[in-house]
């Protein structure tokens, strides 16, 4: 296990202020998943919504 991280599902202040701010930024339309990587630490994947501008 790396240094600093637990064994057990748990949110501190910095992740539950990301998931704020993305939810008050793109409501319904993101995503934050976070998954062990074993040995290495964790992963993180951020879906957001692709933003569509007319092409000149």
């Amino acid at each position: 296990m790396a240094l600093g991280l637990v064994n057990e599902a748990s949110e501190g202040i910095g992740l539950s202020n990301i998931r704020t701010r993305l939810a008050l930024l793109y409501g319904d339309r993101q995503r934050l998943v976070l998954q062990a990587a074993a040995g290495i630490g964790v992963g993180a994947r951020i879906d957001l919504p692709m933003a569509h501008e007319p092409v000149p």
